[in-house]
């Protein structure tokens, strides 16, 4: 369990893996009251990928809340690993200069969804093809400009959309 202040919950981060781009999942984070006084909730400008469907108001001393929210994956507009933060405020005065605000994390795997194409457009869609998928550039000094084009060619029967690219850094 994780505490923040006087709030005890069992993780600050909820994830979502194989997330199709138009899907949107419901989740429910608990969390308990530690302190001897009343704390109050609500909510701070929500993301738009976040809908907070109830949210607990006031917990009382050594009693359990909820926030359930669904989480919009096509509201991200992007692909991949992603995050998104939301925050509640608390009455509660710790950790102090927050101004009782306590940080929560969505990270998701977001993908198109191919499972809900039918079997027409699985035929015609789009297929990638790399002469080659990786390449060593070898040593080079920090700051040294490195380049390396990849050649990819759509050999399916219908438009390839790249929606995103990243490059990982081995070291």
């Amino acid at each position: 369990a994780m505490q923040e202040g006087h709030l005890k919950f069992p993780n600050n981060t909820l994830t979502f893996s194989n997330m199709g781009c138009t899907e949107h999942r419901r989740d429910t984070l608990r969390f308990y009251n530690v302190w001897d006084t009343a704390m109050t909730f609500r909510t701070d400008k929500m993301p738009a990928s976040i809908q907070v469907d109830y949210l607990t108001p006031i917990v009382e001393p050594e009693e359990e809340g909820m926030v359930v929210f669904t989480f919009h994956a096509q509201a991200m507009k992007d692909w991949g690993s992603v995050m998104e933060r939301f925050t509640l405020i608390t009455n509660d005065p710790i950790p102090s200069g927050r101004r009782g605000r306590k940080n929560f994390y969505v990270i998701a795997d977001i993908y198109d969804d191919f499972a809900s194409w039918t079997p027409e457009q699985r035929k015609n869609a789009p297929h990638l093809l790399a002469k080659e998928e990786t390449y060593h550039f070898g040593e080079c000094q920090s700051g040294d400009e490195i380049r390396h084009d990849f050649l990819v060619t759509n050999i399916g029967k219908s438009n390839l959309v790249i929606h995103k690219v990243r490059s990982e850094e081995h070291t």
